[in-house]
């Protein structure tokens, strides 16, 4: 596992200081007749583009413009709150001492699910999660009650019987709060002009444990496009490329979503009829190996491979 700070500072390193330029959007304009695509700046200025590649997350300002929402807080493909505040924080190790290393621990109950593991292979500091039920989400999600957080997940997890979590809960700080919203499939991920990446096209279950990985694959892919496609007609490359990007993405993140839709109910509260169904789906899903099938398919897949095969060169 590597932290969120480390690999932002691993990224930036890679790009010119005097390439970043840092001026707040107010609008996105798609391209339309012979005007490119525009970006409207705070400063009142506004600048045209060849291409506008929208990584603005889950409240994404491009997915809103595409979708013809400008103005709007509720469109079609607005995000949506799943009832799940996702919590979680760090303790240190020897709360977990015993557990092996090298692998994240998720345990199922009748009343939710708390997951737990190393920062790293021989660190000071664990990892936890859980999620919080919360039917309406305020408007500023920073004002919930941390404290009150806190003794719900003591109520709902002091019973399991797993010393791990018995050692987290009892002193436990909830560090981090984190509201659960996905975005709808969208119908195409590129429209005049302007092309979507990462969280701003598929805002994912947390359950699926797949965000980061998705939109790092999702940038892999459009890079080895463009370039492509700048190598054969600059001037159709922009075009060229995010249809192609779209095309090829849409059904990988597809199944990773029904995937996630699947795992995320087994993180509310159930009577005993559905959580007896969670431990049979959970014992069949190990006998047929179902995880299993599903796991190579996310790590055997291969960006270039997959760009090649797209573009018509191969594998």
């Amino acid at each position: 596992m590597i932290g969120r700070e480390a690999c932002c500072q691993l990224l930036k390193s890679k790009v010119p200081d005097e390439a970043v330029v840092r001026r707040k959007i107010v609008d996105v304009k798609l391209a339309e007749g012979a005007n490119r695509p525009a970006l409207a700046f705070q400063d009142m200025t506004t600048e045209e583009f060849d291409l506008v590649i929208g990584c603005d997350g889950i409240w994404s300002g491009t997915r809103r413009a595409m979708f013809g929402a400008q103005g709007r807080d509720q469109y079609e493909f607005s995000p949506q709150y799943e009832g799940l505040v996702g919590v979680g924080g760090f303790v240190p190790s020897s709360k977990i001492e015993g557990t092996p290393g090298g692998q994240m621990n998720v345990v199922f109950g009748a009343n939710g699910f708390f997951g737990y593991g190393y920062t790293s292979g021989a660190g000071d500091l664990a990892t936890w999660w859980s999620t919080y039920s919360l039917n309406k989400c305020p408007d500023d999600w920073r004002t919930i009650d941390k404290a009150h957080v806190k003794e719900e997940l003591q109520k709902r997890h002091l019973g399991w019987q797993n010393p791990a979590i018995q050692n987290i809960v009892r002193d436990v700080e909830v560090d981090s709060l984190y509201p659960t919203f996905i975005t709808p499939l969208l119908p195409t991920w590129e429209k005049g002009g302007c092309v979507l990446v990462g969280d701003a096209a598929h805002a994912l279950q947390p359950s699926s444990a797949q965000g980061a990985s998705m939109a790092l694959e999702d940038c892999e892919a459009l890079a080895l496009l463009l370039r492509h496609y700048c190598r054969e007609n600059p001037e159709t490359a922009a075009a060229n490329a995010t249809k192609k990007y779209s095309d090829l993405r849409r059904p990988r993140l597809d199944m990773v979503f029904k995937k996630a839709q699947q795992l995320a109910g087994m993180k509310q509260d159930m009577g005993v009829v559905q959580e007896m169904l969670m431990y049979l789906f959970i014992w069949l899903f190990s006998r047929l190996k179902v995880m299993e099938a599903y796991e190579r398919k996310l790590t055997a897949y291969d960006v270039p491979t997959e760009v090649r095969k797209a573009i018509g060169e191969g594998a």
